[in-house]
């Protein structure tokens, strides 16, 4: 894929959370996930509704 070489990075430190046994990593917890998802969620709508 163009521009994803830091891809690569994120799909090692998940293999290694994963192996290890964990479920999520320190650095990338599960409520920044649902942070920025929220954050992107919003943008969306509001950019949707700019267009009416």
């Amino acid at each position: 894929f163009i521009n994803s070489a830091g891809l690569r990075y994120e799909a090692i430190a998940c293999r290694d959370q994963i192996m290890s046994g964990k479920t999520e990593h320190p650095l990338m917890t599960l409520e920044n996930s649902l942070q920025i998802a929220r954050i992107i969620e919003q943008a969306r709508k509001q950019i949707l509704s700019s267009k009416h």
